[in-house]
């Protein structure tokens, strides 16, 4: 299952650097709002800047680059990051998810009977 999680607040900041991507509806690109962005991921920031008493600061980065940037430390919040064993090397996941995603193939209709079959008759491993 994916879990789609807020990740990783250490506590004691009175600031906080969030990398991450755009992927609507959790992040969107809004020039004109307070961070840059809008969308579910910013709205659930904005309430924990408000309730941490913390200055959070939302910059885009390619998705690679985000989560080299909370491995290495220059960055102290991912959002929307799916559970992998790598990543929970170096990855402090918030144990409940508060969205979960169901990533899909589409195709043309009329063609996805045969991709269909492919996937479900195929150990894609």
């Amino acid at each position: 299952m994916l879990h789609n999680v807020l990740i990783f607040i250490r506590w004691g900041l009175f600031s906080a650097y969030v990398a991450t991507e755009v992927w609507p509806p959790f992040r969107i690109i809004s020039p004109e709002a307070k961070h840059g962005f809008s969308g579910i991921d910013i709205d659930i920031l904005e309430k924990l800047e408000h309730h941490l008493d913390v200055t959070i600061t939302v910059r885009h980065y390619p998705f690679a680059r985000a989560l080299q940037m909370i491995e290495e430390g220059s960055a102290d919040i991912i959002t929307g990051v799916a559970y992998t064993d790598d990543r929970a090397k170096f990855i402090s996941y918030v144990p409940t998810s508060y969205f979960d995603v169901n990533p899909v193939f589409y195709t043309q209709k009329n063609r996805g009977i045969l991709l269909m079959c492919i996937m479900t008759s195929t150990n894609l491993k």
